[in-house]
């Protein structure tokens, strides 16, 4: 009860037939990498011309690729850089069984495509809410040219925690994502994104995650008045992405 419970909770995915037709602008091409244990991961490469480098996108908890996306090609097209998204176990079409560790290292065989068509330098690791997690994960097993991190946390604990005050979420939780230890050894430039009215990822906990990062080059942007799932409606949030895109 206690597993289902936080499945329920955590991943909030739909799922998508294989057979599955999307309907994307942008040209793209599907991934198709086969995890250790045999889970087979799914996700898109949206490709532009003359691309200045490439970004691998982890989504948040909830929706599939079929919403992601959507805000892969705008990433693509705004910024003129290929994006890859993938989708996690049990989202979308990617299949396999659920596991922490599992999990978070199949991020490593995405990162691995784009290293084989991009040098690190070139690669951007982004991570929005859940996929904060992911990005900090990765990025302290590589070494990408910039990580930025959007709404996201020290450690899904503590999100719980603010959610269900009563919980003992410290003993309980099968899927920690401890961000605050990752980010202390990332030497990447950072960049932290994060909206002030935030309730279910607390403006605080972005806060205390910027100031974790082990990195030199990291910086803030605060979007005043913002949500947890409204950013792109602020003009405030694209003017920070141009700023960091700026930056590789």
């Amino acid at each position: 009860m206690l597993n289902y419970f936080q499945q329920k909770l955590i991943f909030k995915s739909t799922k998508l037939e294989n057979s599955h037709i999307f309907d994307f602008k942008q040209p793209f091409e599907e991934i198709h990498l086969k995890a250790t244990d045999g889970a087979l991961l799914h996700g898109v490469h949206f490709k532009i011309q003359n691309p200045k480098g490439i970004v691998l996108y982890l989504h948040g908890n909830a929706r599939s690729m079929d919403y992601w996306g959507h805000w892969g090609e705008q990433l693509a097209s705004a910024y003129q850089r290929d994006v890859v998204v993938m989708d996690y176990r049990g989202y979308g079409k990617s299949r396999g069984v659920r596991d922490h560790k599992a999990m978070l290292e199949d991020t490593r065989l995405f990162y691995d495509y784009c290293e084989t068509l991009f040098p690190e330098h070139k690669i951007v690791v982004f991570g929005r809410s859940l996929g904060g997690a992911f990005a900090s994960y990765i990025s302290r097993q590589k070494d990408p040219g910039l990580l930025i991190i959007e709404s996201s946390f020290t450690t899904l604990a503590a999100v719980v925690k603010n959610m269900f005050q009563y919980l003992p979420v410290a003993t309980l939780l099968k899927y920690p994502f401890q961000s605050e230890e990752n980010i202390k050894h990332i030497r990447a430039r950072s960049y932290f994104i994060h909206g002030t009215e935030d309730r279910i990822v607390p403006y605080e906990l972005g806060q205390e995650l910027y100031a974790l990062s082990g990195s030199n080059h990291k910086e803030f942007f605060t979007i005043e008045g913002g949500f947890h799932n409204n950013l792109r409606e602020y003009n405030t949030y694209f003017k920070a992405l141009e700023t960091i895109f700026n930056q590789v």
